[in-house]
């Protein structure tokens, strides 16, 4: 059915009242662009409105704010604003803003309005920032981007002229889009019979000429946007009239055209049947930063010939291999984190066709496994001795957790390591022979370091036996601070490979070296004796400082510690010749140092000692007058050994029951001697390890 004639209304309304329209005017109802469309740069844009009577023009004004701040009450933009504000003036209820205008060669967000002006000049009240907002109109925003524009046929876009003709006469078809048609895309006209005839023009305007023959009125006819498949994208109608005058004649009559017609035209093409997307799979579904990830889907059926399927996980359309069903690609995603994908079906202008499942996958921060380093360890070890090894770990991603301690015998351990620090592990063997221990350091993600390995020889422990009168045969090896050995004429000193020990090739003990440098191992200090641990000292500890117990001033190298303990602590941690093993000597392993000039020798046993009141000599010669030479030690190789001073063992005395543990045996290099002493003495000390 038809529209009235409306255009009588707006005569009369124009001619007779028009300072009373003034008098009501209201601001124009805003058609299009829609609230918050989104349009293509550098693309024309199309803008309409209502129109509305009494108004002899509009003032159509664009701002990148909601408060129009770069426009002012003169109806103009400030200065140097061409990218953020526009403002003209028509006699139209639509304007159609040019692709090279400033405002969409960027990306940006803007918000629109129109101003209705009157006969006197009067207007509507403008919504703006310095401006009386009473009566203001709508304020509606759109942005332009880089995204793809899908172009629609604008309101009131579509239109015939003349709308109503002659047999024979030849009708245009216009149609004006919201925005410009994308590169692919076809506008068609169909006149009701299905065929669709491709309309000329560019830009946003279109037209197409026909000549009609066929009498009738609301004759329909049909304008539709398809994309680059032939699907199709939007569509309106109108209708027109064809009368049976002559040729030309169309009795200068006005059509006022029928609401429009939005029925869904008959496709030129086959149909194309999209497939649906299903089990979308990240493989491993969770990996750590630079690792491949493997992006697979499957397809409900076929993937029809030019569309293909694309995944997207945060760095645009990807597109899959494969065929049939089935489609994947690997990838190599860098941020970290949880995240989603979507697999889809896509056309050839990225325009997703199909459901779009998601998927998750993470990526985690890659691990580096820590490294394990060996500080010190001997190679060498007997019985029953306390074996120590000191390694130190190192993680650069500070996630370090445990170092795991394998022994070679069946034993293992483990100790929470902190980075850097030293971490010294110590074990006691049962039986000789050769092992290898290995260890390996941890981080809290599992990620282990090599392994570090050493092999070590256990053998029994040597005892020291001493000789009864007759000679003696030494034989001595001197030994760098590495460890490595020396020749004879080596010489003192703190350099890696300046003599500090000397080993005795017939017992296979290697003996501290005393200095005279006023460092660690100075000739001169002394020391009570000292031992925490229960099992070591016969159930009497010690005495930590011996300065406290004497009138004379008393120092040593470890300042307020001057015990045996505090001294063997210290020496282990330099690592003396490449070891960290050091102890005590025991009472019989010190007796045999002692060198008699004259080669005469007593073999000592417990029971001469106590029978001489704990008292005896190993220089058999010197028991009323002294006939060796003293000190009674190989100088040679045991250099600054005073001839005077007692050195403490490891041995505790049972001469007197009642207090064993409290006396220890102690040698003199003096004559050669053997004596038990309580244990808060100043006496020396001189530490002993096997092997070299």
């Amino acid at each position: 059915m038809k529209k009235s004639l409306l255009s009588i209304s707006i005569i009369f309304t124009l001619s007779g009242v028009t300072q009373a329209v003034y008098a009501a005017l209201k601001p124009p109802s805003l058609l299009e662009p829609l609230k918050n469309d989104k349009f293509q740069i550098k693309k024309p844009i199309k803008f309409s409105w209502l129109k509305i009577s009494g108004v002899t023009k509009y003032r159509f004004i664009v701002s990148n704010n909601a408060k129009f701040t770069d426009y002012d009450v003169t109806g103009k933009c400030a200065k140097n604003t061409a990218k953020t504000c526009f403002v003209t003036t028509t006699q139209s209820p639509s304007y159609k803003l040019a692709a090279t205008n400033p405002l969409l060669q960027t990306k940006g967000d803007f918000f629109w309005q129109v101003q209705a002006i009157g006969a006197s000049g009067g207007s509507t009240v403008f919504q703006g920032n310095n401006v009386f907002n009473k009566n203001s109109g709508e304020v509606r925003p759109f942005s332009v981007s880089d995204t793809l524009a899908i172009p629609k046929i604008a309101n009131d876009g579509i239109s015939v002229e003349p709308q109503i003709a002659a047999v024979g006469s030849s009708l245009t078809f216009n149609a004006m889009l919201t925005t410009e048609l994308t590169d692919g895309y076809t506008i068609k006209i169909d006149f009701g019979d299905g065929d669709f005839k491709t309309m000329n023009g560019s830009g946003i305007d279109f037209s197409y000429t026909a000549t009609f023959d066929t009498v009738g009125e609301d004759q329909n006819f049909t304008v539709s946007i398809f994309d680059a498949n032939d699907d199709l994208v939007d569509s309106s109608g109108d209708s027109f009239t064809i009368t049976a005058a002559e040729t030309g004649s169309s009795g200068g009559m006005q059509r006022v055209p029928l609401q429009p017609i939005n029925s869904t035209p008959v496709k030129p093409v086959p149909t194309v049947t999209i497939p649906s997307v299903s089990n979308p799979l990240a493989t491993p579904n969770a990996t750590t930063q630079g690792n491949p990830i493997l992006f697979s889907a499957t397809l409900s059926n076929v993937l029809p010939s030019n569309y293909s399927v694309k995944v997207n996980y945060g760095n645009g359309l990807i597109a899959m291999n494969g065929s049939g069903t089935n489609y994947s690609v690997s990838q190599i995603p860098t941020q970290l984190g949880l995240q989603t994908f979507t697999v889809g079906i896509y056309d050839n202008l990225n325009i997703s066709k199909s459901n779009l499942p998601t998927g998750t996958f993470e990526i985690v921060k890659s691990n580096t496994a820590p490294t394990l380093t060996f500080n010190s360890g001997a190679t060498t070890s007997t019985i029953g001795a306390t074996y120590s090894v000191q390694l130190s770990a190192n993680d650069i991603d500070n996630n370090l957790n445990v170092v795991v301690m394998d022994w070679g015998d069946g034993a293992s351990e483990n100790k929470t390591a902190t980075n850097g620090a030293p971490l010294t592990f110590t074990h006691t063997y049962a039986t000789a022979n050769t092992f290898a221990w290995n260890a390996t350091a941890y981080d809290s993600s599992n990620a282990n370091s090599a392994a570090v390995s050493k092999t070590i020889t256990i053998s029994q422990p040597v005892t020291v036996e001493n000789f009864v009168s007759g000679s003696k045969t030494f034989s001595y090896t001197k030994i760098a601070n590495d460890g490595s050995v020396l020749p004879i004429t080596a010489q003192l000193g703190t350099g890696a490979k300046d003599w500090a020990c000397t080993k005795d090739n017939n017992t296979g003990l290697t003996w501290e070296v005393k200095t005279d440098d006023g460092g660690l191992r100075d000739k001169d200090w002394y020391y009570s004796w000292y031992e925490p641990d229960a099992s070591k000292n016969g159930g009497s500890s010690g005495y930590t400082d011996i300065a406290s117990l004497f009138r004379k001033p008393i120092s040593c190298s470890t300042e307020d510690n001057c015990n045996t303990y505090a001294f063997i602590n210290a020496v282990n941690s330099q690592t003396l010749c490449g070891a960290n093993d050091w102890r005590m000597p025991t009472n019989v392993e010190l007796q045999g140092l002692i060198y008699c000039s004259d080669g005469q020798y007593n073999k000592l046993t417990e029971e001469s000692l106590n029978s001489n009141n704990g008292y005896g000599l190993v220089c058999s010669s010197n028991r009323d007058v002294l006939k060796t030479t003293f000190p009674t030690i190989n100088t040679t190789y045991f250099p600054d050994t005073k001839d005077n001073y007692l050195f403490w063992s490891a041995s505790f005395s049972d001469d007197n029951p009642r207090f064993y543990g409290s006396f220890v045996w102690n040698v003199g290099f003096a004559s050669g001697s053997n004596d038990s002493s309580e244990k808060d003495y100043p006496y020396s000390v001189r530490l002993v390890r096997m092997g070299q």
